[in-house]
Protein backbone atom coordinates (compact mmCIF):
# COMPACT_ATOMS: atom_id res chain seq x y z
CA UNK A 1 0.00 0.00 0.00
CA UNK A 2 1.30 3.60 -0.50
CA UNK A 3 0.84 6.70 1.79
CA UNK A 4 -0.52 10.04 0.30
CA UNK A 5 2.70 12.19 -0.88
CA UNK A 6 2.23 16.22 0.42
CA UNK A 7 -1.07 17.19 0.39
CA UNK A 8 -2.18 20.82 -0.15
CA UNK A 9 -5.14 22.60 1.10
CA UNK A 10 -5.45 24.72 -2.26
CA UNK A 11 -6.98 28.19 -2.25
CA UNK A 12 -10.16 29.19 -4.74
CA UNK A 13 -8.64 30.97 -7.71
CA UNK A 14 -10.78 33.95 -6.45
CA UNK A 15 -8.39 33.71 -2.93
CA UNK A 16 -4.87 33.97 -4.74
CA UNK A 17 -3.73 36.01 -1.53
CA UNK A 18 -4.81 32.75 0.59
CA UNK A 19 -1.66 30.74 1.47
CA UNK A 20 -2.12 26.65 0.79
CA UNK A 21 -2.26 24.79 4.05
CA UNK A 22 0.17 21.99 3.46
CA UNK A 23 0.10 18.47 4.89
CA UNK A 24 2.56 15.81 5.08
CA UNK A 25 3.31 12.40 6.94
CA UNK A 26 5.70 14.52 9.17
CA UNK A 27 2.63 17.04 9.64
CA UNK A 28 2.12 17.06 13.46
CA UNK A 29 -1.43 18.34 15.22
CA UNK A 30 0.34 21.40 16.80
CA UNK A 31 2.07 22.13 13.16
CA UNK A 32 -1.43 21.85 11.10
CA UNK A 33 -3.13 24.56 13.82
CA UNK A 34 -0.08 26.76 13.16
CA UNK A 35 -0.50 26.34 9.68
CA UNK A 36 -4.08 26.67 9.43
CA UNK A 37 -4.08 30.06 11.63
CA UNK A 38 -1.34 31.56 9.13
CA UNK A 39 -3.13 30.92 6.16
CA UNK A 40 -4.88 33.85 5.59
CA UNK A 41 -2.89 36.65 7.36
CA UNK A 42 -4.46 39.32 4.92
CA UNK A 43 -7.43 39.11 6.59
CA UNK A 44 -6.74 37.84 10.02
CA UNK A 45 -3.78 40.69 10.59
CA UNK A 46 -6.29 43.13 9.64
CA UNK A 47 -9.06 41.82 12.22
CA UNK A 48 -6.42 41.27 14.79
CA UNK A 49 -5.47 45.17 14.68
CA UNK A 50 -9.53 45.73 14.31
CA UNK A 51 -9.64 43.76 17.67
CA UNK A 52 -6.81 45.77 19.42
CA UNK A 53 -8.48 48.94 18.25
CA UNK A 54 -11.71 47.57 20.09
CA UNK A 55 -10.04 46.59 23.45
CA UNK A 56 -8.33 50.17 23.43
CA UNK A 57 -11.52 51.95 22.79
CA UNK A 58 -12.87 49.72 26.04
CA UNK A 59 -9.59 50.84 28.22
CA UNK A 60 -10.15 54.22 27.15
CA UNK A 61 -13.25 54.68 28.52
CA UNK A 62 -12.56 54.67 32.29
CA UNK A 63 -10.05 56.91 30.95
CA UNK A 64 -11.99 59.52 29.81
CA UNK A 65 -14.09 59.53 32.43
CA UNK A 66 -11.00 60.15 35.03
CA UNK A 67 -9.99 62.79 32.86
CA UNK A 68 -13.76 64.22 32.64
CA UNK A 69 -13.62 64.13 36.31
CA UNK A 70 -10.16 65.43 36.91
CA UNK A 71 -10.60 68.29 34.76
CA UNK A 72 -13.47 69.46 34.16
CA UNK A 73 -16.09 68.34 37.38
CA UNK A 74 -13.65 69.03 39.52
CA UNK A 75 -12.83 72.19 38.45
CA UNK A 76 -16.06 73.11 36.71
CA UNK A 77 -15.34 73.89 33.22
CA UNK A 78 -17.95 73.44 30.84
CA UNK A 79 -15.41 73.76 27.93
CA UNK A 80 -13.32 70.63 29.71
CA UNK A 81 -16.51 69.09 30.38
CA UNK A 82 -18.02 69.17 26.43
CA UNK A 83 -14.70 68.12 25.61
CA UNK A 84 -14.46 64.75 27.13
CA UNK A 85 -18.11 63.93 26.44
CA UNK A 86 -17.11 64.54 22.60
CA UNK A 87 -13.96 62.12 23.55
CA UNK A 88 -16.38 59.36 24.44
CA UNK A 89 -18.61 59.91 21.60
CA UNK A 90 -15.51 59.31 19.42
CA UNK A 91 -14.52 56.71 21.36
CA UNK A 92 -17.08 54.73 21.34
CA UNK A 93 -17.98 54.88 17.47
CA UNK A 94 -14.63 53.24 17.31
CA UNK A 95 -14.56 50.61 19.45
CA UNK A 96 -17.74 49.73 18.05
CA UNK A 97 -16.87 49.65 14.46
CA UNK A 98 -13.79 48.01 15.19
CA UNK A 99 -15.86 45.11 16.93
CA UNK A 100 -18.04 44.78 14.18
CA UNK A 101 -15.67 45.02 10.85
CA UNK A 102 -13.14 42.93 13.05
CA UNK A 103 -15.64 40.47 13.86
CA UNK A 104 -17.01 40.18 10.47
CA UNK A 105 -13.21 39.79 8.89
CA UNK A 106 -12.88 36.69 11.36
CA UNK A 107 -15.62 35.03 10.99
CA UNK A 108 -15.53 34.51 7.13
CA UNK A 109 -11.64 33.58 7.48
CA UNK A 110 -12.86 30.76 9.58
CA UNK A 111 -15.63 29.73 7.29
CA UNK A 112 -13.21 29.87 4.36
CA UNK A 113 -11.11 27.71 5.85
CA UNK A 114 -13.34 25.54 7.30
CA UNK A 115 -14.33 24.59 3.59
CA UNK A 116 -11.27 24.22 2.31
CA UNK A 117 -10.40 21.82 5.30
CA UNK A 118 -13.42 20.04 4.56
CA UNK A 119 -12.70 19.65 1.02
CA UNK A 120 -9.36 18.18 1.83
CA UNK A 121 -10.84 15.74 4.53
CA UNK A 122 -13.79 14.90 2.00
CA UNK A 123 -11.62 14.33 -0.70
CA UNK A 124 -9.17 12.36 1.10
CA UNK A 125 -12.33 10.20 2.33
CA UNK A 126 -14.01 9.52 -1.57
CA UNK A 127 -10.74 8.85 -2.72
CA UNK A 128 -10.64 6.85 -5.68
CA UNK A 129 -7.68 4.84 -4.25
CA UNK A 130 -9.17 4.49 -1.31
CA UNK A 131 -8.31 4.62 2.25
CA UNK A 132 -6.36 2.14 3.87
CA UNK A 133 -6.15 2.13 7.92
CA UNK A 134 -8.88 0.82 10.34
CA UNK A 135 -12.62 0.57 9.07
CA UNK A 136 -14.36 4.19 9.47
CA UNK A 137 -18.13 3.99 10.21
CA UNK A 138 -19.55 6.52 7.52
CA UNK A 139 -21.22 8.23 11.16
CA UNK A 140 -17.48 8.98 12.05
CA UNK A 141 -16.34 10.08 8.88
CA UNK A 142 -18.94 12.64 9.00
CA UNK A 143 -17.94 13.67 12.35
CA UNK A 144 -14.67 14.37 11.20
CA UNK A 145 -15.60 15.96 7.75
CA UNK A 146 -17.94 18.26 9.88
CA UNK A 147 -17.40 18.96 13.42
CA UNK A 148 -13.65 18.55 13.48
CA UNK A 149 -13.14 20.89 10.63
CA UNK A 150 -15.31 23.17 12.17
CA UNK A 151 -13.34 23.13 15.48
CA UNK A 152 -9.76 23.40 13.47
CA UNK A 153 -10.79 26.02 11.64
CA UNK A 154 -11.97 28.08 14.68
CA UNK A 155 -8.16 28.22 15.31
CA UNK A 156 -8.10 31.07 12.91
CA UNK A 157 -9.26 33.10 15.89
CA UNK A 158 -6.38 32.63 17.81
CA UNK A 159 -5.00 35.18 15.83
CA UNK A 160 -8.06 37.74 16.07
CA UNK A 161 -9.56 38.17 19.49
CA UNK A 162 -6.33 37.37 21.51
CA UNK A 163 -4.24 39.50 19.79
CA UNK A 164 -6.63 42.86 21.12
CA UNK A 165 -7.36 40.98 24.28
CA UNK A 166 -3.13 40.49 25.29
CA UNK A 167 -2.74 44.51 23.83
CA UNK A 168 -5.63 45.18 26.38
CA UNK A 169 -4.05 44.19 29.29
CA UNK A 170 -0.36 46.09 28.12
CA UNK A 171 -2.41 48.75 27.60
CA UNK A 172 -3.83 49.19 30.82
CA UNK A 173 -0.30 47.99 32.60
CA UNK A 174 1.29 50.47 31.35
CA UNK A 175 -1.76 53.33 31.73
CA UNK A 176 -1.90 51.84 35.97
CA UNK A 177 2.26 52.40 35.31
CA UNK A 178 1.99 55.85 34.44
CA UNK A 179 -0.53 56.43 37.63
CA UNK A 180 1.18 54.29 40.02
CA UNK A 181 4.18 52.36 39.14
CA UNK A 182 3.55 49.80 42.36
CA UNK A 183 0.02 49.02 40.29
CA UNK A 184 1.44 49.01 36.85
CA UNK A 185 4.34 46.70 37.55
CA UNK A 186 1.91 44.32 39.38
CA UNK A 187 0.07 43.96 36.27
CA UNK A 188 2.75 43.46 34.02
CA UNK A 189 4.30 41.08 36.06
CA UNK A 190 1.16 39.58 37.18
CA UNK A 191 -0.16 38.38 33.92
CA UNK A 192 2.54 36.45 32.42
CA UNK A 193 2.24 34.11 35.60
CA UNK A 194 -1.03 34.18 34.85
CA UNK A 195 -0.92 32.99 31.53
CA UNK A 196 1.71 29.99 32.61
CA UNK A 197 -1.27 29.18 35.00
CA UNK A 198 -3.64 29.02 32.45
CA UNK A 199 -1.46 26.65 29.79
CA UNK A 200 -0.61 24.07 32.57
CA UNK A 201 -4.65 23.86 33.91
CA UNK A 202 -5.48 23.90 30.46
CA UNK A 203 -3.18 20.13 29.70
CA UNK A 204 -6.75 17.92 31.15
CA UNK A 205 -8.86 19.95 28.91
CA UNK A 206 -7.26 19.14 25.89
CA UNK A 207 -7.22 15.34 26.74
CA UNK A 208 -10.13 15.04 27.74
CA UNK A 209 -11.48 17.33 24.33
CA UNK A 210 -9.61 14.51 22.29
CA UNK A 211 -11.57 11.37 24.34
CA UNK A 212 -15.21 13.74 23.49
CA UNK A 213 -14.18 14.21 19.87
CA UNK A 214 -13.41 10.51 19.34
CA UNK A 215 -16.84 8.93 21.67
CA UNK A 216 -19.26 11.04 19.70
CA UNK A 217 -17.55 10.39 16.44
CA UNK A 218 -18.46 6.64 17.53
CA UNK A 219 -21.65 6.95 18.74
CA UNK A 220 -22.70 9.56 15.27
CA UNK A 221 -21.38 5.97 13.30
CA UNK A 222 -23.36 3.39 15.11
CA UNK A 223 -26.54 5.27 14.80
CA UNK A 224 -25.68 5.88 10.72
CA UNK A 225 -25.21 2.10 11.00
CA UNK A 226 -28.32 1.71 13.09
CA UNK A 227 -30.52 3.39 10.53
CA UNK A 228 -28.97 2.35 7.37
CA UNK A 229 -29.49 -1.34 8.65
CA UNK A 230 -32.67 -1.00 10.19
CA UNK A 231 -34.58 -3.22 7.48
CA UNK A 232 -31.81 -6.08 8.09
CA UNK A 233 -32.06 -5.35 11.79
CA UNK A 234 -35.85 -5.73 12.01
CA UNK A 235 -35.45 -8.65 9.56
CA UNK A 236 -33.40 -10.63 11.71
CA UNK A 237 -35.41 -9.58 14.93
CA UNK A 238 -32.40 -7.79 16.82
CA UNK A 239 -34.01 -4.74 17.47
CA UNK A 240 -33.09 -4.92 21.09
CA UNK A 241 -29.51 -5.91 20.30
CA UNK A 242 -28.86 -3.38 18.11
CA UNK A 243 -30.59 -0.96 20.89
CA UNK A 244 -28.50 -1.70 23.42
CA UNK A 245 -25.52 -1.38 21.26
CA UNK A 246 -26.17 2.09 20.32
CA UNK A 247 -27.21 3.08 23.90
CA UNK A 248 -23.91 1.60 24.80
CA UNK A 249 -21.82 3.78 22.60
CA UNK A 250 -24.26 6.66 23.08
CA UNK A 251 -23.58 6.59 26.96
CA UNK A 252 -20.11 6.59 26.68
CA UNK A 253 -20.35 9.56 24.52
CA UNK A 254 -22.78 11.22 26.87
CA UNK A 255 -19.45 10.60 29.72
CA UNK A 256 -16.93 12.06 27.95
CA UNK A 257 -18.52 14.80 27.00
CA UNK A 258 -19.44 15.62 30.49
CA UNK A 259 -16.30 15.04 31.77
CA UNK A 260 -15.09 17.70 28.92
CA UNK A 261 -17.28 19.75 29.87
CA UNK A 262 -16.96 19.70 33.55
CA UNK A 263 -13.10 20.19 32.39
CA UNK A 264 -14.18 23.52 30.76
CA UNK A 265 -16.16 24.88 33.11
CA UNK A 266 -13.81 24.68 36.23
CA UNK A 267 -10.68 25.67 33.92
CA UNK A 268 -12.79 28.48 32.60
CA UNK A 269 -13.93 28.94 36.41
CA UNK A 270 -10.48 28.59 37.51
CA UNK A 271 -9.13 31.22 35.45
CA UNK A 272 -11.95 34.24 36.46
CA UNK A 273 -11.71 33.51 39.98
CA UNK A 274 -7.55 33.93 39.91
CA UNK A 275 -7.74 36.78 37.15
CA UNK A 276 -10.58 38.51 39.36
CA UNK A 277 -8.39 38.01 42.88
CA UNK A 278 -5.70 39.31 41.45
CA UNK A 279 -7.39 42.27 40.10
CA UNK A 280 -8.96 42.94 43.46
CA UNK A 281 -6.51 43.36 44.88
CA UNK A 282 -5.23 45.92 42.36
CA UNK A 283 -8.56 47.77 43.05
CA UNK A 284 -7.67 47.81 47.08
CA UNK A 285 -3.91 48.74 46.75
CA UNK A 286 -5.30 51.79 44.49
CA UNK A 287 -7.96 52.51 46.92
CA UNK A 288 -5.31 52.45 49.62
CA UNK A 289 -3.36 54.98 47.71
CA UNK A 290 -6.32 57.13 47.12
CA UNK A 291 -6.72 57.46 50.91
CA UNK A 292 -2.77 58.57 51.41
CA UNK A 293 -3.30 60.99 48.94
CA UNK A 294 -1.27 59.64 46.00
CA UNK A 295 -4.42 59.19 43.72
CA UNK A 296 -6.60 62.34 42.75
CA UNK A 297 -10.38 61.12 42.71
CA UNK A 298 -9.96 60.88 38.67
CA UNK A 299 -7.21 58.68 38.95
CA UNK A 300 -8.70 56.23 41.84
CA UNK A 301 -11.75 56.09 38.81
CA UNK A 302 -9.18 54.99 36.03
CA UNK A 303 -7.76 52.61 38.15
CA UNK A 304 -10.50 50.88 39.17
CA UNK A 305 -12.08 51.14 35.92
CA UNK A 306 -9.52 50.02 34.24
CA UNK A 307 -8.65 47.44 36.43
CA UNK A 308 -12.53 46.68 36.57
CA UNK A 309 -12.12 46.08 32.50
CA UNK A 310 -9.08 43.89 32.19
CA UNK A 311 -11.16 41.09 34.22
CA UNK A 312 -13.06 40.73 30.79
CA UNK A 313 -9.80 40.28 28.28
CA UNK A 314 -8.14 38.27 30.83
CA UNK A 315 -10.87 36.02 31.47
CA UNK A 316 -11.57 35.85 27.48
CA UNK A 317 -7.96 35.47 26.81
CA UNK A 318 -8.27 31.97 29.08
CA UNK A 319 -11.11 30.80 27.58
CA UNK A 320 -9.84 31.45 23.47
CA UNK A 321 -6.87 30.45 23.97
CA UNK A 322 -7.37 27.53 26.28
CA UNK A 323 -10.76 26.10 25.12
CA UNK A 324 -10.30 26.51 21.68
CA UNK A 325 -6.87 25.71 21.13
CA UNK A 326 -7.22 22.48 22.67
CA UNK A 327 -10.27 21.77 20.58
CA UNK A 328 -8.26 22.37 17.64
CA UNK A 329 -5.72 20.56 18.63
CA UNK A 330 -7.59 17.25 19.15
CA UNK A 331 -9.89 18.04 15.98
CA UNK A 332 -6.02 18.66 13.78
CA UNK A 333 -5.18 14.85 15.33
CA UNK A 334 -8.37 13.38 14.25
CA UNK A 335 -8.13 15.02 11.02
CA UNK A 336 -4.44 14.04 10.35
CA UNK A 337 -5.20 10.49 11.19
CA UNK A 338 -7.42 10.79 7.76
CA UNK A 339 -5.46 12.27 6.08
CA UNK A 340 -2.29 10.09 6.70
CA UNK A 341 -3.62 6.88 6.01
CA UNK A 342 -2.59 4.58 2.85
CA UNK A 343 -4.12 4.42 -0.40
CA UNK A 344 -5.35 1.23 -0.81
CA UNK A 345 -4.75 0.87 -4.32
CA UNK A 346 -0.89 2.37 -5.80
CA UNK A 347 -2.30 3.39 -8.57
CA UNK A 348 -1.69 7.06 -9.91
CA UNK A 349 -4.33 9.87 -8.58
CA UNK A 350 -7.02 10.39 -11.08
CA UNK A 351 -9.43 13.71 -12.29
CA UNK A 352 -12.62 11.93 -13.36
CA UNK A 353 -13.40 10.01 -16.17
CA UNK A 354 -13.69 11.54 -19.42
CA UNK A 355 -15.19 9.06 -21.89
CA UNK A 356 -13.98 10.39 -25.74
CA UNK A 357 -14.79 8.77 -28.50
CA UNK A 358 -12.37 6.19 -30.12
CA UNK A 359 -11.21 2.73 -30.63
CA UNK A 360 -13.24 0.56 -28.40
CA UNK A 361 -10.35 -1.88 -26.77
CA UNK A 362 -10.89 -5.46 -26.24
CA UNK A 363 -11.19 -6.46 -22.68
CA UNK A 364 -9.91 -9.28 -20.82
CA UNK A 365 -9.95 -11.18 -17.81
CA UNK A 366 -7.93 -13.73 -16.75
CA UNK A 367 -8.70 -15.72 -13.59
CA UNK A 368 -9.58 -12.76 -12.03
CA UNK A 369 -11.57 -13.91 -8.79
CA UNK A 370 -11.94 -16.73 -11.06
CA UNK A 371 -13.24 -15.31 -13.83
CA UNK A 372 -11.82 -15.69 -17.19
CA UNK A 373 -13.28 -14.08 -20.38
CA UNK A 374 -12.95 -11.83 -23.73
CA UNK A 375 -15.04 -9.15 -24.18
CA UNK A 376 -14.64 -7.97 -27.70
CA UNK A 377 -16.06 -4.51 -29.04
CA UNK A 378 -20.06 -4.57 -29.45
CA UNK A 379 -20.69 -7.53 -26.98
CA UNK A 380 -22.74 -7.79 -24.57
CA UNK A 381 -21.82 -10.81 -22.00
CA UNK A 382 -23.43 -11.58 -18.87
CA UNK A 383 -21.90 -13.17 -16.07
CA UNK A 384 -23.66 -15.06 -13.18
CA UNK A 385 -21.60 -15.05 -10.05
CA UNK A 386 -22.36 -15.04 -6.32
CA UNK A 387 -22.01 -11.34 -4.64
CA UNK A 388 -18.31 -12.22 -3.24
CA UNK A 389 -16.87 -12.77 -6.89
CA UNK A 390 -19.02 -9.94 -8.55
CA UNK A 391 -17.59 -7.56 -5.87
CA UNK A 392 -14.15 -8.62 -6.26
CA UNK A 393 -14.25 -8.83 -9.89
CA UNK A 394 -15.80 -4.91 -10.38
CA UNK A 395 -13.85 -3.57 -7.40
CA UNK A 396 -10.90 -4.44 -9.64
CA UNK A 397 -12.46 -2.79 -13.33
CA UNK A 398 -13.33 0.45 -11.30
CA UNK A 399 -10.08 0.66 -9.60
CA UNK A 400 -11.35 0.65 -6.42
CA UNK A 401 -8.68 -2.17 -5.38
CA UNK A 402 -6.27 -3.74 -6.50
CA UNK A 403 -6.80 -7.47 -7.82
CA UNK A 404 -5.76 -10.08 -5.27
CA UNK A 405 -5.40 -13.08 -8.50
CA UNK A 406 -5.78 -12.68 -11.82
CA UNK A 407 -5.04 -9.83 -14.59
CA UNK A 408 -7.14 -7.34 -16.59
CA UNK A 409 -5.86 -6.15 -20.08
CA UNK A 410 -7.19 -3.55 -22.50
CA UNK A 411 -5.92 -4.51 -26.07
CA UNK A 412 -2.69 -6.87 -24.34
CA UNK A 413 -1.80 -4.39 -22.20
CA UNK A 414 -1.78 -5.19 -18.57
CA UNK A 415 -4.34 -2.86 -16.60
CA UNK A 416 -2.01 -2.09 -14.04
CA UNK A 417 0.98 -0.56 -16.37
CA UNK A 418 -1.41 1.80 -17.33
CA UNK A 419 -2.31 5.54 -15.92
CA UNK A 420 -5.68 5.37 -13.71
CA UNK A 421 -7.09 8.05 -15.81
CA UNK A 422 -6.58 5.79 -19.14
CA UNK A 423 -8.04 3.17 -17.60
CA UNK A 424 -11.25 4.97 -16.25
CA UNK A 425 -11.86 6.27 -18.45
CA UNK A 426 -12.57 3.35 -20.59
CA UNK A 427 -14.52 0.98 -17.87
CA UNK A 428 -17.37 2.62 -16.24
CA UNK A 429 -18.40 0.20 -13.47
CA UNK A 430 -22.36 1.13 -12.98
CA UNK A 431 -22.90 -0.58 -9.16
CA UNK A 432 -26.21 -2.12 -8.03
CA UNK A 433 -26.98 0.61 -5.30
CA UNK A 434 -26.13 3.63 -7.51
CA UNK A 435 -27.21 7.04 -5.89
CA UNK A 436 -28.79 9.90 -7.88
CA UNK A 437 -28.37 14.11 -7.03
CA UNK A 438 -30.53 16.79 -5.71
CA UNK A 439 -31.83 18.23 -9.26
CA UNK A 440 -34.35 17.34 -11.77
CA UNK A 441 -34.14 13.65 -13.41
CA UNK A 442 -32.85 15.39 -16.86
CA UNK A 443 -29.44 16.62 -14.88
CA UNK A 444 -29.37 13.69 -13.07
CA UNK A 445 -29.05 11.55 -16.57
CA UNK A 446 -26.89 13.82 -18.28
CA UNK A 447 -24.09 14.16 -15.65
CA UNK A 448 -22.63 11.47 -17.76
CA UNK A 449 -22.35 13.20 -20.61
CA UNK A 450 -21.07 17.30 -19.33
CA UNK A 451 -23.43 18.52 -22.09
CA UNK A 452 -26.42 20.43 -21.29
CA UNK A 453 -29.37 19.49 -19.26
CA UNK A 454 -32.37 20.47 -20.29
CA UNK A 455 -35.80 19.34 -22.00
CA UNK A 456 -34.79 20.31 -25.42
CA UNK A 457 -31.48 18.38 -25.13
CA UNK A 458 -33.23 15.76 -24.58
CA UNK A 459 -33.80 14.55 -28.31
CA UNK A 460 -30.17 14.51 -28.90
CA UNK A 461 -27.72 14.02 -25.68
CA UNK A 462 -29.79 11.53 -23.66
CA UNK A 463 -32.94 10.32 -25.36
CA UNK A 464 -31.14 7.27 -26.40
CA UNK A 465 -30.23 6.27 -22.88
CA UNK A 466 -33.77 7.16 -22.08
CA UNK A 467 -35.39 5.31 -24.08
CA UNK A 468 -32.39 1.88 -23.84
CA UNK A 469 -33.29 1.96 -19.89
CA UNK A 470 -37.31 2.45 -20.38
CA UNK A 471 -36.86 6.33 -18.19
CA UNK A 472 -39.45 7.06 -21.04
CA UNK A 473 -41.83 5.46 -19.01
CA UNK A 474 -41.38 6.69 -15.79
CA UNK A 475 -41.07 10.95 -17.10
CA UNK A 476 -44.77 10.08 -18.80
CA UNK A 477 -46.10 9.16 -14.69
CA UNK A 478 -43.91 12.96 -13.39
CA UNK A 479 -45.63 15.78 -13.59
CA UNK A 480 -43.01 18.25 -14.55
CA UNK A 481 -41.40 14.97 -16.94
CA UNK A 482 -37.65 15.11 -16.91
CA UNK A 483 -37.55 18.76 -15.04
CA UNK A 484 -39.30 16.64 -11.97
CA UNK A 485 -36.98 17.26 -8.82
CA UNK A 486 -35.80 14.22 -7.76
CA UNK A 487 -34.77 15.04 -4.16
CA UNK A 488 -32.18 14.39 -2.03
CA UNK A 489 -30.40 10.97 -3.17
CA UNK A 490 -33.96 10.67 -5.38
CA UNK A 491 -36.23 9.84 -2.67
CA UNK A 492 -38.95 11.42 -4.35
CA UNK A 493 -38.75 8.74 -7.08
CA UNK A 494 -39.70 4.66 -6.43
CA UNK A 495 -37.00 2.12 -6.36
CA UNK A 496 -37.73 1.07 -9.46
CA UNK A 497 -37.65 4.44 -11.12
CA UNK A 498 -34.55 5.63 -9.39
CA UNK A 499 -32.49 2.41 -11.13
CA UNK A 500 -34.00 3.05 -14.59
CA UNK A 501 -32.73 6.68 -14.25
CA UNK A 502 -29.41 5.82 -12.77
CA UNK A 503 -28.82 3.14 -15.55
CA UNK A 504 -29.70 6.10 -18.04
CA UNK A 505 -27.05 8.03 -16.64
CA UNK A 506 -24.87 5.09 -16.84
CA UNK A 507 -25.88 4.77 -20.25
CA UNK A 508 -25.74 8.59 -21.35
CA UNK A 509 -21.65 8.50 -20.19
CA UNK A 510 -21.15 6.32 -23.96
CA UNK A 511 -18.40 4.62 -22.45
CA UNK A 512 -16.45 2.31 -23.99
CA UNK A 513 -16.81 -0.51 -21.70
CA UNK A 514 -19.42 -0.30 -19.39
CA UNK A 515 -20.21 -2.70 -16.51
CA UNK A 516 -23.42 -3.04 -14.93
CA UNK A 517 -24.72 -4.98 -12.14
CA UNK A 518 -28.17 -6.00 -11.22
CA UNK A 519 -29.35 -2.95 -12.90
CA UNK A 520 -33.07 -3.97 -13.35
CA UNK A 521 -33.45 -5.97 -10.52
CA UNK A 522 -35.90 -3.32 -8.75
CA UNK A 523 -38.49 -3.17 -12.49
CA UNK A 524 -40.56 -5.65 -13.34
CA UNK A 525 -40.50 -8.91 -15.87
CA UNK A 526 -41.87 -6.71 -18.83
CA UNK A 527 -39.76 -3.88 -18.84
CA UNK A 528 -36.89 -5.83 -17.59
CA UNK A 529 -37.00 -7.40 -20.91
CA UNK A 530 -37.35 -4.53 -23.17
CA UNK A 531 -34.51 -2.63 -21.16
CA UNK A 532 -32.26 -6.28 -21.84
CA UNK A 533 -33.33 -5.69 -25.66
CA UNK A 534 -32.97 -2.35 -26.10
CA UNK A 535 -29.14 -1.68 -24.43
CA UNK A 536 -27.79 -3.47 -26.97
CA UNK A 537 -28.64 -2.07 -29.74
CA UNK A 538 -27.65 1.29 -27.62
CA UNK A 539 -24.57 0.40 -27.39
CA UNK A 540 -23.92 -1.03 -30.78
CA UNK A 541 -19.49 -1.26 -31.45
CA UNK A 542 -19.44 -0.75 -27.71
CA UNK A 543 -19.15 -3.16 -25.11
CA UNK A 544 -21.27 -4.42 -22.03
CA UNK A 545 -20.77 -6.74 -18.94
CA UNK A 546 -23.48 -7.53 -17.29
CA UNK A 547 -23.52 -9.20 -13.41
CA UNK A 548 -27.27 -10.46 -13.42
CA UNK A 549 -28.74 -14.05 -12.94
CA UNK A 550 -31.82 -12.62 -14.97
CA UNK A 551 -33.44 -14.91 -17.72
CA UNK A 552 -34.11 -11.94 -20.17
CA UNK A 553 -30.51 -10.47 -20.19
CA UNK A 554 -29.47 -13.73 -20.41
CA UNK A 555 -31.51 -14.69 -23.80
CA UNK A 556 -30.53 -11.13 -24.58
CA UNK A 557 -26.14 -11.50 -24.36
CA UNK A 558 -24.16 -12.46 -26.88
CA UNK A 559 -22.95 -15.11 -24.77
CA UNK A 560 -23.48 -15.97 -20.82
CA UNK A 561 -20.43 -17.54 -18.11
CA UNK A 562 -22.47 -19.13 -15.21
CA UNK A 563 -19.69 -19.07 -12.22
CA UNK A 564 -22.53 -20.52 -9.68
CA UNK A 565 -23.24 -23.35 -11.45
CA UNK A 566 -19.66 -24.33 -12.11
CA UNK A 567 -18.39 -27.30 -9.46
CA UNK A 568 -15.98 -26.22 -7.27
Amino acid sequence: MSLPRTLRIPADHREARVRPILVDQDTTPRQLVFRVIASQPWRTVPAGLLAVGHQLGEAMVPIIMGLAIDRAVATGDRGQLVLWVAALIVNFAVLSYSYRIGSLIGFTSANIVEHRIRLLVVGRLLHPRGLGGRRRQPGEALSIANSDTQALARSVALVVYPIGEIAAVLFAGIVLLLISWPLGLAVLLGAPLLFLTMDKLGAPLRRRSATRQATAAEAAGSASDLVSGFRVIKGLGAERAASARYEATSQAALRATLAANRSQAGFTGTMDAIAGIFLAAIAIGAGAQAMWGDLSVGQLIMVVGVAQFIIGPMGALSRNVGVVWAASLASSGRILEVLRQPFVTALPAFNGPAFAAGPVPVLRLDDLAGLSLTLEPGQTIVVRADPETTEAVTAALACRALPADGAITLDGRDALDLALEQVRSTVLVAAHDLTLFEGTVAENIALGTGGPATVSSLATAIAPAIHASASDDVLRVLRDGAETEVGEAGRSLSGGQRQRVALARALAAKAPVLVLVDPTSAVDSVTEQRIAERIPAVRAGQSTLVFTDSPAWAAAADRVIDLVGVPA
